[in-house]
């Protein structure tokens, strides 16, 4: 049986979360390894009992997710019953409940500025990508303060946002240093049923040895 990292099933995965697929999951943590997994039994699943030939459909399959190394585990089943196109299975690495794990970096304003005009257009800079909630618990709106002052310590991928949308908006801003790169850790999301962020992620497929072979390829 082969181990696949993660990023080399997106688009096996893409495929599982865009049809109807019934999802049976089963998930298990060990507290003396600290290793957690999700056990997923998947099998085409037609809510209307229909024949569609033209509906391409994968064949029933079980596989296993392994997080490596999971340092936030939230889950509120031990095992569930879903529907993949509803409750998709998703491998994140720029999900806002990634950024307590980025370098921050500070800004402090020079000159007078709209605190809430600059949150307004931060969250039509992250495209929907960040809700307003996420951004936030790093930027009030609601601030009112003479300059020098400091805006806050934003995680990188907010701070850019946050740094452009000052300069087009002329506010002259001070930043002590800018946030480090440092290496991310993975957030796998099923649904609204599971989030566990992990070092990485392995899946284990069995009777499948190589990725061509999981793709039908010869």
């Amino acid at each position: 049986m082969a181990q696949f990292h993660f990023p080399k099933l997106k688009k096996w995965f893409d495929t599982l979360n865009s049809f109807e697929y019934r999802a049976r999951l089963a998930f298990r943590f060990e507290s003396q390894t600290e290793k957690a997994q999700v056990y997923v039994e998947v099998e085409p699943y037609d809510p209307f009992d229909l024949d569609d030939s033209m509906n391409p459909q994968l064949p029933p399959v079980n596989f296993t997710i392994h997080a490596i190394e999971p340092k936030r585990i939230k889950t509120r089943f031990s095992s569930l019953e879903i529907q993949l196109e509803q409750q998709p299975i998703c491998f994140r690495t720029d999900d806002p409940e990634l950024w307590s794990y980025e370098n921050r970096a500070e800004i402090i304003c020079n000159s007078p500025v709209n605190c809430a005009e600059v949150f307004r257009n931060v969250v039509r800079r992250m495209h929907g990508h960040a809700s307003s909630e996420d951004i936030f618990r790093y930027l009030s709106p609601i601030r009112n303060e003479n300059p020098p002052f400091w805006l806050g310590g934003f995680p990188a991928s907010l701070f850019r946002h946050v740094r452009e949308t000052l300069q087009e908006m002329n506010v002259s801003i001070f930043v002590p240093s800018e946030p480090k790169a440092v290496e991310m850790p993975v957030l796998l999301k099923i649904g609204d049923d599971i989030r566990i962020i992990a070092r990485d992620f392995e899946i284990d497929i069995p009777g499948f040895e190589t990725l061509d072979a999981l793709f039908g390829k010869r």
